[in-house]
Formats: structure tokens, C-alpha cells, sequence
């Protein structure tokens, strides 16, 4: 059998498989995401401005570096995550060289739009621990901290069968991304059609400029996707 009249099936049957691969590995049904959304200074320090008469006090303490930090873990997966999922319960800590002051933890429910907030497991100077407690798709814990120093905070975690990482926002295609996606689609299934005719007919002299042409416009499509449905981590409120 002559090459040129399977390469061309050879390539669709490729490009499908690697695409129900590329789909199911990005599924990801069970997902939670963690964003620190605030990590701001009380009291910012300048050359210009004179703070000896300021100062911030919490319970009779004086704070040397006071800021707030507010941390959100958000279920943005398709599944529930239940109490019993937890092998090791959601915490916020800052390293050594920083303390935590105090800390409150709320429960956001957004079934019924509806905020609890809920006792902490274990707090301390290091670290707040979270109970373990069922979140809901599209419902998230709310973490807000008062520490004193300029150390970054850290969270923790670990949920049996999901992935737990930073909270990267998606959105929707623009309207220049969909045109060039559907176009580039378009193209891709033409030069595959002509690839296979090419094929069947036994043109070889199409087949080096065609099979480049397609896997060019396969590869611009899924990387134009990619980019178009990716926004950069989040770096504040």
C-alpha cells in the first residue's frame, strides 16, 4: 500500500485520539482553588509622611508591621467536596518572622447567596486550620487574618481525588478569539478533507503542503484557545 493513501486517515484518527485525551486530562471535575486576594500593609511607610504619632493596637499590643490578609479557597470543580475528603484540613500560616494576631473564617454558600462564619479548628501564631467541612460546587472559605510582619502568607491542604493549586480566572473568548477559532477549525477540516482526497487519488504532489498546512492551523487553534480561555494569576483584591 502506498504511503499516501493512509497518511491522511492516519492523521485524523491521531488528531482525534490526542484531542479525547486532551480533553478528558482537562477535565478535572474535582478541583479547589486557592487566591490571596488581599495582602495589603495598614500603615505603608514613606519618607515623606511622618508616622511616629501613628500607631496600631490590637488587645493592649502594640503591631510593629500590621496588615491584612484575605485568603478564599473556592470549589471550582463539578463535585462537592465533603468533610470526610480532607486528608489534611485546609490552613493559612506565614513563616516565621511574621505572626498571626487574629483571624476569623467564613463559609460562602452560594446556594441561598448566604455567608456562616464557623469556628477554626486550631489557631495560633503560625497558622489558622480550617475544619474539615463540606464545600459545595461554587461555594468557597473565606480566610481573613490580621498579621504583624511582612512575611507572605502560605496555605495548605491536601483533598483525597482532587487538585488542589493557585486560582488562575477563566473567561470567555473574545469575539476576535471565536472568529479565528471557528476559522482556523474550519480550515483545519478542509485541509484534512483535501488530505484525504489527495490520498485516495494518489496525488502525492499535494500532500507535503496540505499535511503542513493542517497540522499548522490544528496546533495556532489549540494554542489560541488555550490562551484566549487563561487570564494571568490574580495579584490582589
Amino acid at each position: 500500500m502506498n504511503w499516501q493513501t493512509w497518511v491522511g486517515p492516519a492523521i485524523g484518527l491521531a488528531s482525534l485520539i490526542w484531542a479525547l485525551i486532551w480533553a478528558i486530562m482537562n477535565r478535572k471535575p474535582k478541583r479547589l482553588e486557592y487566591q490571596i486576594h488581599t495582602d495589603q500593609e495598614i500603615i505603608t511607610r514613606s519618607p515623606y509622611i511622618r508616622w511616629a504619632a501613628l500607631s496600631v493596637q490590637f488587645d493592649n499590643r502594640q503591631l510593629k508591621h500590621p496588615r491584612v490578609v484575605g485568603v478564599r479557597v473556592i470549589n471550582t470543580g463539578k463535585v462537592e467536596a465533603r468533610a470526610d475528603d480532607f486528608d489534611e484540613p485546609l490552613t493559612v500560616g506565614v513563616p516565621s518572622g511574621a505572626e498571626i494576631v487574629a483571624a476569623t473564617i467564613t463559609l460562602r454558600q452560594r446556594a441561598g447567596d448566604k455567608s456562616q462564619e464557623i469556628r477554626p479548628l486550631r489557631v495560633d501564631t503560625q497558622k489558622v486550620v480550617a475544619p474539615k467541612a463540606l464545600i459545595n460546587k461554587g461555594d468557597w472559605l473565606e480566610f481573613r487574618l490580621l498579621v504583624d510582619g511582612d512575611k507572605k502568607p502560605e496555605v495548605r491542604g491536601r483533598i483525597a481525588g482532587f487538585d488542589f493549586a493557585p486560582y488562575i480566572p477563566r473567561r470567555w473568548m473574545s469575539s476576535t478569539g471565536r472568529m479565528l477559532y471557528a476559522s482556523s477549525l474550519l480550515l483545519a477540516v478542509v485541509c484534512a478533507f483535501v488530505v484525504v482526497n489527495a490520498g485516495l487519488e494518489n496525488k502525492s504532489h499535494y500532500n507535503s503542503l496540505i499535511i503542513g498546512t493542517a497540522l499548522f492551523s490544528v496546533v495556532a487553534t489549540m494554542f489560541w484557545l488555550w490562551s484566549e480561555t487563561r487570564a494571568s494569576r490574580p495579584g490582589g483584591a
